[in-house]
């Protein structure tokens, strides 16, 4: 036999050591600079929820001018779509089954229609 499947040997002496107990705590013990961490994040917590909508209407607002053409150096202002009075864009309706003909005639028509004095260029 080996010795790993021999019988192990009768238990050795018992320790005269006594056991370490774990140590029994009365809570949560929080200090001053514990109680301020926990307050602050709380806070920065409630002040991101607070400052979200406002925060997100200024910036949709602010992409928005460029959408619509009203900002300086608009992005929008070459694009097949023009803009209406009320800010709105109208825009023109291709579809994939569409010969490259007819989306040329549709472009061309829809240009026709909607040409302004300062647009007629496009």
């Amino acid at each position: 036999m080996t010795d790993a499947a021999k019988p192990s040997p009768e238990p050795s002496e018992p320790d005269d050591e006594p056991v370490v107990k774990l140590p029994r705590g009365r809570g949560m013990r929080l200090r001053g600079p514990d109680l301020f961490r926990i307050a602050f994040t709380v806070i920065m917590l409630i002040a991101v929820i607070v400052f979200a909508k406002p925060c997100g209407d200024a910036v949709g607002t602010f992409f928005s001018k460029f959408d619509n053409g009203s900002g300086s150096g608009s992005a929008g202002s070459g694009s097949a779509g023009s803009a209406t009075g009320s800010g709105r864009r109208e825009y023109l309706h291709l579809t994939p089954d569409m010969t490259e003909q007819q989306t040329k005639d549709a472009i061309e028509k829809y240009r026709a229609e909607h040409a302004t004095g300062s647009d007629s260029g496009h």
